[in-house]
């Protein structure tokens, strides 16, 4: 299995938080993704809902927000730059705060075209429920993570993608990140996500 050394830290940080050997950890997320991800996207999904979780218990906006000097801030960061499958790391109020390289290669869009532009602007995301029901169902536990349709149109071409859409960290309705995955789906995994 490869994982990027960031993930290898989260889950060994996971490991350590629940006195458990980080074989164990790992077992655990297979046996609850069986059937529905690749064990890698999976184990990414763990980290992230871990650095999640770990955010929101730290007190104060700074501390939990991306590129501050907050310690679970940087790290989401940097796992959403490390992942493999392409990535967007998005603000509350919808624009891009980071597209990851693979991001940039998939869209064939720089990260500095698309970084404080609203995700919008440049695709669309189909998800089940209106967007404010998906987040406050994923604020509140109900999913781990929701499935997406993601389109885009560019030149001479539409591209349509599954993907997942995941909470960074969730301080309160105006204050929250969010996370999307492109070619993460169930039943439709990516290279990127499986490898």
């Amino acid at each position: 299995m490869r994982l990027e050394e960031a993930y290898w830290d989260v889950l060994e940080e996971i490991a350590r938080q629940d006195h458990a050997r980080l074989a164990e950890v790992i077992d655990e997320v297979a046996m609850e993704a069986e059937g529905q991800a690749s064990l890698t996207a999976a184990l990414r999904l763990r980290c992230l809902a871990f650095l999640r979780q770990e955010s929101t218990a730290q007190t104060g906006r700074a501390a939990s927000s991306v590129g501050s000097s907050g310690r679970y801030g940087a790290s989401l960061d940097n796992l959403v730059a490390a992942n493999p499958a392409p990535s967007l790391l998005i603000a509350h109020d919808g624009k891009i705060l980071r597209a990851n390289t693979a991001f940039q290669n998939w869209s064939g869009v720089k990260a500095d075209a698309l970084t404080g532009q609203p995700y919008d602007w440049f695709f669309q995301l189909r998800l089940a429920d209106s967007f404010d029901d998906a987040i406050n169902r994923l604020a509140h536990g109900s999913d781990g993570y929701l499935m997406a349709r993601i389109s885009y149109i560019a030149p001479g071409r539409v591209v349509v993608a599954n993907g997942l859409v995941c909470l960074g960290h969730y301080g309160g309705p105006s204050d929250f990140t969010w996370i999307v995955m492109i070619g993460a789906a169930r039943g439709a995994a990516a290279e990127a996500a499986a490898s």
